[in-house]
C-alpha cells in the first residue's frame, strides 16, 4: 500500500510506502486537497514512462502475459502496472511500459508468480526472466 501525501521535508507531494511509516500523530493541522489533484495521476506520474522535467518519456514496449484470473488480477491491479494496462481479455493482459520498467521491475515481480504466468511477448522479457531464475537456481544450488 502507498499513501500519496505532502512531504514537508522535501516540500512536494510524495508517495509513501505504508509499511515504512513508523508512527502517526493527530495534530491540529488541517489540509485542503487541491481541486485538480488525482491520486491515480500522481502515482502514474512516478513512472519513468512519463515526461519529467522537460525530458521526453521512454519509448514504450508491449508486454503480453497469459495466466488464470487468480494470477492476472493481482498483476493487473498492482499499483505500479495498472496505469499501463492496455487490454485484458481471455486470460491475457497487455501492458505498454518503458524498457526500464520492463527489464528492471517486471522480471523479479513476475518471478514471484512462478509458472502461473507466461510471458507471451516480448522475447527480451522472457530472456530476462529466464536469466534471473537461472541466477537464483545457481545461488541456491551452491548452498
Amino acid at each position: 500500500w502507498y499513501l500519496a501525501a505532502y512531504c514537508h521535508l522535501r516540500r512536494s507531494p510524495r508517495a509513501f510506502r505504508a509499511d515504512r511509516i513508523e508512527s502517526v500523530a493527530i495534530t491540529e493541522d488541517t489540509f485542503t486537497k487541491p481541486v485538480h489533484f488525482s491520486a491515480k495521476d500522481f502515482i502514474a506520474g512516478l513512472h519513468p514512462e512519463y515526461e519529467k522535467n522537460g525530458q521526453k518519456p521512454q519509448p514504450l514496449c508491449t508486454v503480453r502475459l497469459k495466466g488464470g484470473e487468480e494470477v492476472l488480477d493481482p498483476i493487473c491491479n498492482q499499483w505500479f502496472l495498472h496505469p499501463f494496462l492496455v487490454k485484458r481479455e481471455n486470460g491475457t493482459a497487455e501492458f505498454s511500459v518503458g524498457r526500464e520498467t520492463m527489464l528492471g521491475f517486471l522480471p523479479p515481480f513476475l518471478l514471484s508468480f512462478g509458472k502461473e504466468v507466461d510471458v507471451l511477448e516480448p522475447p527480451e522479457l522472457r530472456r530476462a526472466l529466464s536469466a534471473l531464475a537461472r541466477e537464483l537456481a545457481d545461488y541456491y544450488g551452491a548452498l
